[in-house]
């Protein structure tokens, strides 16, 4: 007798290969969309790491324009219910009374052996709210600043003393005018400033080693020496002759480039001042207008008191 077998157990089911083949699927589909949410989440930390650097930005201008010199750093250890915890140091005090580095305050030598002041961001001086000088993992922001820059009689916006270098090492710093201070995340591996796990960093160790040199460079969080995940922002001004008659930003850029005034008020629209009164200054980052300027970093204009503008000042 021969026994004929059936076809139903096939129809109303899944053979083994069917079952393997449709996990595969699903997990293909799974891994992609977490691979979206993990690339979201990044870029998210990112932007809000840059978006809170500029707000510190802004708070030390307004410093600057109210008190004619920069803060001085916060001390990194200090704990919540300490006194001086967000509240800046007298940086010409605190250098006379240490000479090397401290669990507080990472002194380092900048150009012409002239001293660089590394802490944290002295939020309270600048009136910030405490969580703008986090930044996306929610780690405090590193702030470096030339010494000097930080004393009312021996300020000059020319006189920084720090050195930024790119992924080459090449110089970004001015010869005549070095950065006058730093504002820097140390990303997602987070190697605080003056640390052992520094030594053994990438590309973004420069960031954290101790010293008056700091390195701007791309994102690349792939293996290897190339490794940088950092974000930071120097500022450096930059001497420069008068630049226009009237103070009118459309019309400067118009004259430097191709781009004619209209063009350059409709694609800043009505977010920024363009057209400055004596003492007035604004930030330019719009990046359209700065490729027509051939500037890489942000600059700042400022209207003279005798009502002429001038570019002055570098912001990355």
């Amino acid at each position: 007798m021969i026994f004929k077998k059936s076809n139903s157990s096939i129809k109303n089911g899944f053979t083994l290969i069917e079952v393997a083949i449709a996990l595969v699927v699903a997990g293909m589909v799974l891994g992609g969309a977490l691979e979206v949410a993990r690339v979201h989440a990044v870029s998210k930390t990112y932007k809000t790491t840059r978006s809170n650097i500029e707000a510190i930005n802004e708070s030390i201008a307004v410093h600057l324009m109210r008190f004619g010199r920069l803060p001085c750093p916060a001390p990194i250890s200090a704990l919540q219910s300490d006194a001086a915890y967000g509240k800046g140091a007298e940086c010409e005090v605190l250098l006379s009374s240490i000479t090397s580095s401290s669990d507080d305050y990472i002194i380092a030598e900048g150009r012409g052996g002239e001293k660089v002041v590394i802490g944290k961001v002295p939020f309270r001086d600048l009136s910030l709210v405490q969580t703008l000088t986090r930044d996306g993992w929610n780690r405090d922001f590193y702030y470096a600043v030339s010494a000097s820059l930080t004393d009312n009689d021996s300020y000059s916006q020319y006189a920084g003393v720090i050195d930024v270098v790119d992924s080459n090492d090449e110089k970004l710093t001015h010869e005549e005018t070095g950065v006058q201070y730093v504002i820097y995340s140390t990303g997602s591996d987070d190697a605080p400033p003056g640390t052992r796990e520094c030594i053994e960093r990438r590309a973004d160790n420069e960031n954290c080693d101790g010293d008056g040199i700091f390195r701007f460079s791309p994102t690349a969080l792939g293996p290897g020496p190339a490794y940088y995940d950092d974000v930071i922002s120097y500022v450096s001004w930059i001497a420069s002759p008068e630049l226009s008659e009237s103070c009118n930003i459309p019309s400067y850029v118009s004259s430097v480039s191709k781009m004619a005034p209209e063009e350059v008020e409709a694609i800043v629209k009505d977010d920024q001042n363009l057209n400055l009164n004596p003492g007035d200054m604004t930030f330019m980052c719009n990046r359209r207008i700065l490729s027509a300027l051939n500037a890489r970093q942000c600059i700042l204009f400022l209207c003279t008191g005798t009502g002429t503008l001038r570019r002055v000042e570098t912001i990355e």
